[in-house]
């Protein structure tokens, strides 16, 4: 049977949500469906992260500015991918490098437009 279950009309913001006391302001996480909605809303309040564990370990984190962590694909400046059957690799990039790879291809471009604006 229903464990848990919450019933309410269409028309209003339907939710679950978990406090740390009765105060204003202690609000820690919510799932909402908005009124009139066919979405799932997560939400934290507080300036905190949002973590995914399986089997007591993390799997993925939603940092409190909004970066992505997953299992052990954190790295600066990556590329996150995914292959045909679902598995998640990361491919390292160099900004800077690819900067200058910009800069070298806008300078071709204007040297091939000004050689044909010479003819």
């Amino acid at each position: 049977g229903d464990v848990l279950m919450t019933t309410g009309p269409a028309n209003l913001d339907n939710a679950w949500r978990m406090f740390t006391g009765t105060a204003n302001g202690t609000e820690r996480f919510s799932i909402t469906i908005p009124a009139n909605s066919d979405d799932a809303v997560l939400s934290t309040v507080q300036n905190g992260a949002m973590r995914f564990n399986t089997n007591g370990v993390q799997r993925m984190m939603l940092s409190a500015t909004g970066e992505v962590l997953i299992n052990n694909l954190s790295c600066a400046n990556c590329l996150v991918m995914t292959k045909q059957n679902g598995q998640l690799y990361t491919k390292q990039l160099n900004i800077d490098e690819l900067l200058t790879k910009i800069e070298n291809l806008e300078q071709k471009l204007t040297q091939l437009e000004n050689l044909l604006a010479e003819k």
